[in-house]
């Protein structure tokens, strides 16, 4: 994602970026859930559910705790539908590194065998 010029993720959202987690998230919590503290993806509707799956599985996957929102995972989403553009080989890149830096394995190995092959 570009913003400015700058490349961004979660961890240096600009303050004039028009994001706000909680209002992201209220956008995002099914109705009869509005007004309770969301802690899990399945206080999520449907569409959020499923573009956090595909998020949390095959674009970062991450080894465990699927259900939990991340605040990085809420900000995908919510870029995701507003349609603002994002470099995916950049994002996977962080991911990477981020799961190098933590001496974490590496999630992406069957998608790197697969592109190999």
């Amino acid at each position: 994602m570009k913003y400015e010029g700058q490349k961004l993720c979660y961890s240096t959202i600009p303050n004039d970026f028009p994001y706000d987690r909680e209002m992201a998230l209220a956008t995002m919590v099914r109705p009869e859930m509005q007004g309770r503290r969301v802690r899990t993806i399945g206080s999520l509707n449907i569409n959020d559910r499923l573009l956090h799956y595909v998020i949390v599985h095959m674009l970062t996957p991450r080894p465990a705790n699927f259900a939990r929102e991340l605040q990085e995972d809420i900000f995908m989403i919510w870029v995701l539908k507003n349609n603002i553009p994002i470099n995916w080989p950049h994002h996977i890149m962080q991911h990477m590194l981020k799961c190098k830096a933590g001496d974490a394995p590496l999630p992406l190995g069957l998608d790197i065998v697969n592109i190999k092959n």
